[in-house]
């Protein structure tokens, strides 16, 4: 009998252990067929099939825990959101939801990949219905409150996309309200929500309130610069809507003791004189808008706004010369048509109300309607006209210009700097020096800087020296194409003559490239350009040197011709053949392009280079990358130099009409009384 026992006992225990066995092959398999799923998901179309095949299988498996479940559901997500494939994500979402009913975390996970599938469609209808999903998402899950805070924020955010202000209003509070103490970039997205949605309230006091919590260190304090600087943009501008003036002046007159950014700080510079201007307290606008010059003189993102500013406000004390003056900086520094037109308009404007006629306003806007040859067009003719701006004073403090003057030393000397300096000198109303530095800035410029800086040379420069703009067309086509002209072959019919003998002597010259370097140092500087030319050339499969190399080459052709010998372009050309590394590539285009001559003030040369690195048969494997850098320089030529017709639309103003006298009124006879006397 006890035997008996003993043998059923280990028949069942035999038993147990094979079940045991074949339940753990079984898991095993699973897993197996889980990792083929995750490594094909990556693969091309036949693998992204067969990858949804066996996640399918998982899914399916007896075997399979709850874990390896959702880690197939994943691998289908990733290959439908790859694909795009929103009608399956929709699908995938409410399958995953229903596969484990009342599991708060597969809740919150299949929820969320519906409505985020919805809001990547962008569509009404699709916002319109992932609005339900949301709200039943949290009506499901009333005691989890980590789920709680970031439902309420997504439907703020879809509220907000919608514009329903109220609704998005209200679930970001509740938001910040679970979140305020326990999860702070929560409650700081949740504020911004709050603002967000008070917009589209068009309550701009909700809206303050939201960003006086958000401007708090313990909530913006985490979040990056940019979005840093977006929020406290963002409330200044409610503050001057909601004309809290003295608010914005004491948060931002503390933020620039601490600002480490100089471009915000120049904004928030710019900020306060704008709350003056809002105010109407002129005079302070002017010192503060003027400050933004002589504070920040490091960058001048914002010196035209204050110089607006400064000339709207002498305007509105009616300080007519004081408001001229400074019209005179804002004509100077015009970059395109329009800011052209609107200055020479408001000029004339001015001219009228300090003379109480029209005639010098319209001898000046007739200059620059016809230009000096006057309107036949002929110089030297009887008609030919003189500026009556010529000697147009500029109104700028000598705080401004002496803060331009001690900020010299630290802006560096690279092409940037120069153009840096330049405009130092436009708005300290030297437009002469400007345009020198500007050729500086141009000579030194490499990439797409070039026709920027070709640009300024022009239109700023040589415009502001000028005073009219009629010379422009025929500068900005030869800095286009140079004196070969269109065809790049020189003594052909479309060859071009230099425009620049009248502007010889403001021009950069050789002594400014390198200041203080005499002619011997000039000659080593020279010899050490040849001597790293001829390194890279015989250490080419030294990508590392020769990229170091070939910055230097290109940084001493910053400062002049110091290289004399071949053709520095085609023997750029001939290194580049079989390199493979792009941004070597890209180093030994841009020391091609700078190294041609520029002696002309013209990218003929430049552009030539760029011809040769694209043209048809090239030796050059040319890379992806190399195509969108050469193309990128093309456009920029393009699109700043070629339509460059710059002369303004502007009318003459006409004599007021005097009213004409008023006629004696003559009496009709009266009919009656001449029958009485017949």
């Amino acid at each position: 009998m006890m035997r008996s026992l003993s043998i059923l006992l280990i028949v069942f225990a035999l038993s147990g252990f094979v079940y045991s066995a074949d339940k753990k092959e079984e898991a095993r398999k699973v897993h197996d067929m889980l990792r083929q799923a995750q490594q094909k998901r990556y693969g091309g179309k036949e693998d992204q099939t067969k990858a949804i095949e066996v996640a399918r299988a998982v899914i399916g498996a007896n075997a399979a825990t709850t874990k390896d479940k959702i880690e197939a559901f994943d691998v289908i997500l990733y290959v439908q959101r790859r694909n795009r494939n929103s009608r399956e994500l929709i699908s995938l979402g409410k399958e995953l939801r229903a596969l484990f009913p009342g599991d708060a975390s597969i809740d919150r996970k299949a929820t969320y990949n519906l409505v985020d599938t919805y809001w990547d469609q962008g569509k009404k209808e699709s916002l319109e219905a992932a609005l339900p999903e949301i709200r039943d998402f949290i009506e499901r899950n009333p005691n989890e409150k980590e789920m709680l805070m970031e439902a309420n924020l997504k439907l703020s955010r879809f509220c907000n996309r919608m514009r329903l202000g109220a609704d998005g209003h209200s679930a970001a509070l509740a938001a910040f309200e679970l979140s305020k103490n326990e999860n702070k970039d929560l409650a700081a997205s949740a504020l911004w929500e709050m603002q967000e949605a008070a917009k589209w309230m068009k309550d701009d006091n909700k809206a303050l309130e939201a960003l006086r919590l958000m401007i708090k260190p313990e909530f913006i304090d985490n979040l990056r610069a940019d979005h840093q600087h977006g929020r406290r943009r963002r409330y200044a501008d409610v503050l001057l809507a909601t004309k809290n003036g003295e608010e914005l002046r004491t948060y931002f007159s503390e933020r620039l003791k601490v600002e480490e950014n100089t471009g915000y700080s120049q904004e928030w510079a710019w900020l306060i004189g704008d709350s003056y201007r809002k105010e109407e307290n002129w005079g302070k606008a002017v010192e503060a808008f003027d400050k933004v010059f002589i504070d920040h003189p490091a960058v001048h993102n914002y010196w035209k706004d204050a110089q607006t500013g400064i000339a709207d406000a002498y305007e509105k004390m009616e300080k007519w010369q004081d408001a001229l003056g400074a019209q005179h900086v804002l004509l100077d520094v015009a970059d395109n048509r329009w800011s052209i037109e609107n200055g020479v308009r408001k000029i004339a404007e001015l001219m009228t109300r300090i003379d109480g006629n029209i005639d010098r306003a319209n001898a000046y806007l007739q200059f620059h309607i016809s230009g000096p040859a006057g309107p036949d067009n002929k110089p030297g003719s009887e008609d030919d006209l003189k500026n009556p701006a010529a000697d147009l004073p500029y109104t700028v403090s000598e705080a401004r210009r002496k803060s331009f003057a001690q900020a010299q030393a630290g802006l560096g000397d690279n092409a940037r700097a120069c153009e840096h300096r330049a405009w130092m000198a436009m708005y300290s109303g030297q437009p002469k020096e400007a345009l020198r530095i500007f050729s500086l800035a141009f000579l030194r410029a490499t990439g797409q800087d070039s026709a920027t800086y070709a640009y300024y040379v022009a239109v700023t420069g040589i415009r502001t020296v000028d005073g009219h703009e009629h010379n422009l067309k025929n500068i900005l086509l030869y800095m286009l194409q140079g004196p070969a002209g269109k065809d790049m072959k020189a003594g052909t019919e479309d060859d071009l003559k230099s425009p620049f003998g009248p502007y010889a002597s403001m021009l950069a010259k050789d002594t400014d490239w390198l200041p203080g370097v005499n002619n011997e140092g000039r000659a080593d500087l020279k010899r050490l350009g040849g001597s790293l030319l001829k390194l890279i050339r015989e250490n080419r499969s030294d990508g590392a040197l020769c990229k170091e190399a070939a910055y230097a080459v290109r940084r001493l052709y910053e400062f002049g011709p110091v290289y004399e010998g071949e053709d520095v372009g085609k023997w750029a050309l001939e290194v580049m053949k079989n390199i493979k590394d792009d941004r070597l590539l890209e180093s030994f285009a841009k020391v091609g392009q700078t190294c041609v001559s520029r002696k002309d003030y013209s990218l003929g040369q430049s552009l030539a280079f760029w011809e040769m690195v694209g043209a048809e048969g090239s030796d050059i494997g040319m890379s992806d990358y190399l195509k969108r850098v050469r193309k990128g320089y093309l456009e920029s030529l393009s699109r700043r130099l070629k339509n460059a017709d710059l002369v303004p639309r502007l009318k003459l103003y006409k004599e007021p009409k005097k009213p004409e006298p008023k006629k004696a009124e003559q009496k009709k006879p009266d009919k009656k009384k001449a029958e009485k006397k017949k």
